[in-house]
């Protein structure tokens, strides 16, 4: 009985040892610190002006960055694309990313 209990301990143990083993965290901001809305991997996220993420698996992921703009005769707002591409997320890693004034995302650091 007491390997038994011992086994599932070391199996749920290493479970959750390797679903943390890899996962990342990626933030984001705008250069103005503006608000702005973020779809990942086709999860749409809410309004806000820094977007952070933790548990977020290694590779490539589709990102795409709207925000809200006045219209020309200032009547209404208009949801414009700021970026949309993909990003790379190095394992075991944190992403500081910011778009700047020309609509591309740089990379700030990485930890």
């Amino acid at each position: 009985m007491k390997t038994l209990i011992t086994t599932i301990v070391i199996g749920i143990t290493m479970l959750n040892a390797k679903a943390n083993h890899h996962s990342s965290a990626f933030n984001l901001k705008m250069f103005d610190n503006g608000m702005f809305s973020v779809v990942i991997d086709n999860s749409v996220c809410l309004s806000t002006n820094v977007f952070s993420t933790q548990n977020i698996e290694p590779g490539y992921h589709k990102l795409k960055v709207t925000r809200f703009v006045q219209s020309p005769y200032g009547y209404n707002q208009v949801s414009t694309v700021v970026f949309k591409g993909w990003i790379s997320i190095p394992p075991k890693s944190v992403v500081y990313a910011q778009i700047d004034y020309r609509r591309q995302l740089d990379v700030v650091r990485v930890d």
